[in-house]
């Protein structure tokens, strides 16, 4: 019995070294696991803040380019303005001030003829 028991503390020393090995590299890949996990928290906390720093630069350059574009709101609602003041009270082309010159003539023609015959009349 003495070699069964010998035998069989053996057998089990050897699998304990076999399950001890496996623990021991499944330690490391852990190690690994956890460094990668911290280098990679690392490099998105470098990435995080330098896109914060260029959402920053851009909220600045974008406000940079909002004032003039108010500006230019505002001087657009102007030109509108004016705009709509020279339709409504143009100057009339040449076309346009022969025919109101034409009907100022015919005018004076209708209220000469209508004051003659007025004058006639008496």
């Amino acid at each position: 019995m003495d070699i069964f028991l010998v035998s069989t503390l053996v057998v089990i020393a050897i699998y304990l070294i076999g399950i001890f090995g496996r623990l021991g590299s499944i330690l490391q890949e852990l190690q690994i696991i956890h460094k990668t996990q911290r280098d990679l928290n690392y490099d998105h906390s470098v990435q995080q803040e330098s896109m914060l720093k260029k959402m920053d630069s851009l909220s600045d350059k974008l406000e940079d380019v909002t004032l003039p574009l108010n500006e230019i709101s505002s001087k657009v609602d102007d030109i509108e303005h004016v705009i709509h003041i020279f339709g409504k009270y143009k100057l009339p082309s040449k076309k346009e001030q022969k025919e109101l010159d034409d009907i100022a003539l015919d005018m004076e023609v209708w209220d000469g003829i209508s004051n003659s015959s007025a004058y006639r009349k008496d």
